[in-house]
């Protein structure tokens, strides 16, 4: 619907109003292109995530003035890069040395581009480096608490991940204001004296499909979105289920994606030493439009995680449509899927409770369309980026 001229006028004033922000967290540097000055070049790669990324953009194409620190691995000096309302700065992150210091390079470099550009109020991103460097510089800065360094301690105890417990508790003890992604981390923060809003990450508007799903004609596909091959992301298990699976759908096929899932990586090590590699397709990191194809592609999406803070792939196959599985004690994962009305839950540390979920989607057409659509439902007036973005505008408000 058109906005009339006094809706317009009442945007841009608001706009005005709330001066610059500064999004402080890792994003992709390349999906930022469109709102870049300059003939077409290679930009830094950045460290990914998309939460910080889709709500960058959303910013922009709203007319804010927005300033973003933000740290790469392919730089080895202070980047800056400008467009209409946008000051980018990336800075370098190091592959080696920097939990030995408590990521003091990188807390400074942030520290230092918040001062220099003296925005209005900063939203940092984790409760890490961005955080600790925000924080720093005395500005008026949102924590969005993404996950929870001590339960992912408890799945990785090693030296690395004790030092991010410590920097979570540093951004607990300095900070002030708060966000989180879910119930389950505003929880964890709770027992810690901190009181956090709630608000989800967003997937921008522009990937809802809104075509009516169908099942694959020539053989189910199945996909999965994991961001490393470990205890806590439990591939293993799916791939055990799977192998039962194909007992009553011979023709099934799955499709793994995310680091640790390409050919010729861990997981695919794992299954080709067990015979358990046929008819699965390791993929790996992909780049975004492919992974949300592959998504709209596939007839389920089976989430395997022991423990997730959120989840965006669930919402990210929600929003084309296609059926999800995840674990009923996963963290915030029951919350994502509304409690099993969303998505079908169940025991994921058990390969035989996954194929059980499996098959029935597979064999119950009712059950699938039922799911596809309460799914595509759920994600749409719920994890849709344009209003999650207001609320953020909220609470940068009120800071």
């Amino acid at each position: 619907m058109a906005l009339d001229t006094h809706d317009l006028r009442e945007r841009g004033s608001a706009v005005a109003d709330l001066g610059t922000v500064a999004l402080a967290g890792p994003i992709t540097v390349e999906a930022l292109r469109d709102h870049i000055d300059g003939p077409p070049r290679e930009l830094p790669r950045g460290l990914g995530g998309v939460p910080v990324t889709v709500l960058a953009n959303e910013l922009l194409t709203r007319g804010h003035r927005l300033v973003v620190t933000t740290l790469s691995r392919d730089v080895t000096d202070e980047v800056l890069i400008t467009g209409p309302n946008l000051r980018l700065h990336i800075a370098p992150f190091r592959d080696r040395g920097r939990a030995r210091d408590g990521f003091r390079d990188e807390r400074r470099a942030v520290t230092r581009t918040l001062l220099r550009e003296l925005p209005d109020v900063v939203h940092a991103h984790w409760s890490y480096e961005y955080a600790l460097g925000a924080l720093r510089s005395g500005l008026p800065t949102l924590v969005t608490l993404h996950d929870w360094a001590p339960t992912i301690f408890g799945f990785h105890r090693d030296a690395y991940r004790a030092v991010r417990v410590g920097m979570n508790a540093a951004t607990l003890a300095r900070g002030r204001h708060f966000s989180t992604v879910s119930p389950y981390i505003a929880q964890a923060a709770a027992r810690w004296g901190r009181q956090a809003t709630i608000v989800p990450n967003g997937l921008a508007d522009h990937w809802f499909d809104k075509r009516i799903r169908r099942r694959r004609p020539d053989g189910p596909v199945l996909v999965s979105v994991n961001s490393g091959f470990d205890a806590r992301k439990n591939c293993e298990t799916l791939i055990r289920a799977f192998a039962q699976l194909r007992e009553q759908h011979p023709t099934a096929q799955l499709c793994l994606i995310g680091g640790g899932h390409e050919v010729g990586g861990p997981a695919h090590h794992w299954a080709e030493a067990r015979g358990l590699d046929e008819a699965v397709s390791f993929r790996g990191p992909l780049p975004y439009p492919e992974t949300m194809k592959a998504l709209a592609e596939s007839d389920l999406l089976v989430h395997p995680s022991l423990e997730e803070s959120f989840g965006m792939t669930l919402i990210e196959a929600m929003s084309q449509g296609t059926p999800v599985i995840g674990g009923v004690e996963s963290g915030a994962v029951p919350w994502v899927l509304d409690h099993g009305i969303a998505g079908q839950l169940t025991d994921v540390t058990s390969p035989d409770a996954i194929t059980a979920a499996m098959d029935r989607l597979l064999t119950d057409d009712d059950r699938w369309r039922e799911l596809s659509t309460r799914g595509y439902d759920h994600a749409w007036t719920t994890y849709r980026l344009s209003p999650i973005t207001d609320r953020y505008l909220e609470l940068y408000r009120a800071l």
